[in-house]
């Protein structure tokens, strides 16, 4: 928060963060999304209510993989789960990895396109505006392949990163520049440098050296398969020959 106080006085803003809010829970399946709104914060009690809509709308055994919010462990939501006899089983995502649960990418595309600059009157045009966001991307195409458990996931974790180790952060005032800094950003610091949580902690250009290392290893006369001779090529430096210093007949 910016504001204006006389040269060298520290200004101080008395403000109260209690104010009213609206929160969503979401699922993710393979083909689309379920979603609540709730006035105020969600708790173990609309955990609950969320998996009772979930078991009644999707009547199939279900496999819930959530993160280790506090609310998820809770007694009251294991012991409803403990009632279901294992119609719904729980896992739980590694700690401090966002970039492994796609419900994060519904969120920032929520809160940094569909929602973005917003600014409701009130909470009722708040929690209308929001359900009809998420109803409309719940009609959006799929921009995976078929049968791709991914998705298009991958695709929103790389533009999440770069809006926000990038784009929110600086800007430029020629297409020229923006253009060198995306560049730069790509391939000198997102391939070769930066570690991804879904590669073992690795930069792809590091994870894609392994995978040519390991693929060259499983082709060598040891493993049985049949080997070429690029892999020779590329070990061995460049051998001086003597035919070719010698001299042409005039």
């Amino acid at each position: 928060m910016r504001t204006w106080a006389p040269k060298g006085q520290t200004p101080t803003i008395q403000f109260h963060f209690n104010w009213n809010h609206v929160s969503v829970i979401a699922g993710l399946t393979r083909t689309n999304f379920l979603f609540r709104l709730h006035e105020g914060s969600i708790k173990k009690g609309e955990l609950v209510e969320f998996l009772k809509a979930l078991k009644a709308h999707l009547k199939q055994p279900l496999l819930v993989i959530w993160d280790g919010a506090r609310a998820h462990h809770s007694h009251f939501v294991r012991d409803y789960l403990d009632t279901l006899g294992g119609h719904i089983q729980i896992a739980f995502l590694p700690p401090y990895a966002p970039d492994l649960n796609p419900v994060e990418y519904l969120w920032a595309w929520l809160k940094r396109h569909a929602m973005a600059n917003y600014c409701p009157n009130n909470l009722s045009e708040l929690h209308a505006t929001a359900r009809n966001r998420l109803k409309s991307a719940q009609k959006r195409p799929s921009m995976g392949s078929v049968g791709d458990a991914y998705d298009n996931a991958l695709a929103e974790s790389f533009f999440a990163s770069l809006e926000c180790e990038l784009i929110d952060r600086r800007s430029w005032p020629t297409k020229t520049e923006a253009r060198l800094a995306l560049f730069t950003y790509i391939e000198g610091w997102y391939n070769p440098r930066r570690r991804h949580s879904a590669l073992g902690q690795v930069s792809p250009a590091e994870f894609e050296r392994r995978n040519t290392a390991n693929r060259q290893q499983s082709r060598s006369p040891e493993s049985g398969l049949p080997t070429v001779g690029a892999c020779v090529a590329v070990a061995t430096p460049p051998v001086d020959n003597p035919a070719s210093r010698a001299k042409l007949p005039a």
